[in-house]
């Protein structure tokens, strides 16, 4: 039932949003497709519809049956958050994480994605509920990483706060494995595998001296971007792979750029993955472009669709065309859905997968 009722939840938003609202018939059908006869499919949109609205989100009806998102009343106003009320935010997520009845796991580690930004960029302050957070969440350890002695995202976040210097055994990643490309330049880029160091890696585990500037959170593992002292550039590394870790005596050895930002470094969940890097183009339909700068995060490139070219909703006037690098196209495709965008015409394989992904849903959800 709840796939259900999000899938009625995102079908109104959407054709609110593209016609003004979707008729019961349709609605029958998208949703309903298996009830044995109208008034079965009838019954149960009514009682998904009081579902959604105790959930907080208002429907209205009309006449002819047309049915509609009330954007005005369902909406919160923006909200924002300190860093403990993130980082109690994101305690209640971890919680989640690992629970294989929670129905929509890929959203929530969306989410806590969105949410590492603020954990990254309040390190510097008290925070008092962050170092809990960070004391308790080991995001990263199975047995045999906990066997090897992880390290916890607290001494990072105090070393960042407290501006001290660190000396650890860091693991490389294995030749071959996927990784995240954090650099302010092309020389300066390294890769940190996603996969966290097994206790036969430790040794193939290098000496680094290094200034972390901030933390971040992505695909559910913990990054720290820091500024190697021998190697005089700025890095993103692993946290999983690091071994014996040593928190200099000295507090403010180091300052961190004024123009730092750990949100600059995160990256987006299908830019980790073991795929070969490849570079595809999406269509942000115009009703998107507002909030574009949140949707890229930065990465990529972003052009003008050329006129008339059809995006999804008919054709794509004042739509925009992002090219960025993909290393995953299940978390791809993923981050498609989720925010409304399309392949753009000529990534006739990347729509068919998409397709493919949808019917297969269909398939096993009837």
């Amino acid at each position: 039932m709840c796939e259900r009722l999000v899938d009625l939840a995102l079908v109104l938003a959407r054709r609110t949003e593209q016609t003004g609202g979707i008729s019961a018939d349709e609605v029958r059908s998208s949703i309903y497709p298996t009830s044995p006869n109208t008034d079965a499919a009838d019954k149960m949109f009514a009682r998904d519809r009081e579902l959604l609205q105790s959930a907080g989100l208002a429907i209205a009806g009309d006449n002819r049956g047309i049915y509609r998102l009330v954007t005005d009343a369902s909406y919160c106003e923006p909200i924002t958050l300190d860093a403990d009320e993130a980082a109690a935010l994101v305690l209640a997520g971890f919680a989640l994480l690992d629970e294989p009845l929670f129905p929509l796991p890929l959203a929530l580690r969306l989410a806590l994605t969105k949410l590492s930004g603020l954990l990254g960029t309040a390190a510097a302050g008290d925070g008092g509920v962050l170092r809990r957070l960070a004391g308790t969440a080991r995001l990263t350890a199975g047995d045999d990483e906990a066997a090897a002695g992880v390290i916890m995202p607290e001494t990072l976040l105090r070393a960042v706060s407290e501006r001290r210097v660190l000396t650890m055994r860091y693991v490389p990643a294995p030749a071959g494995t996927a990784g995240v490309a954090s650099a302010v330049t092309d020389t300066d880029r390294v890769q940190s595998s996603d996969s966290p160091a097994r206790p036969t890696d430790t040794a193939a585990a290098a000496i680094r001296t290094v200034e972390p500037y901030g933390l971040f959170l992505l695909g559910a593992r913990w990054y720290f971007v820091a500024r190697d002292c021998v190697r005089d550039g700025v890095r993103t590394y692993c946290l999983a792979r690091v071994r014996e870790l040593s928190v200099g005596d000295k507090a403010g050895a180091f300052q961190i750029p004024d123009d730092f930002d750990v949100r600059d470094w995160a990256r987006l969940p299908f830019e980790i993955g073991t795929e070969p890097t490849r570079r595809v183009t999406l269509l942000i339909p115009a009703g998107h472009v507002a909030d574009i700068s949140g949707l890229t995060r930065g990465r990529g490139s972003l052009s003008t669709a050329p006129a008339g070219e059809p995006d999804g909703d008919g054709t794509a006037d004042d739509a925009m065309e992002w090219t960025v690098d993909v290393r995953d196209t299940e978390r791809l495709l993923t981050f498609v859905l989720e925010h409304h965008l399309f392949p753009a015409p000529h990534e006739h394989e990347l729509r068919a997968q998409l397709v493919r992904g949808l019917e297969q849903v269909v398939a096993d959800h009837g």
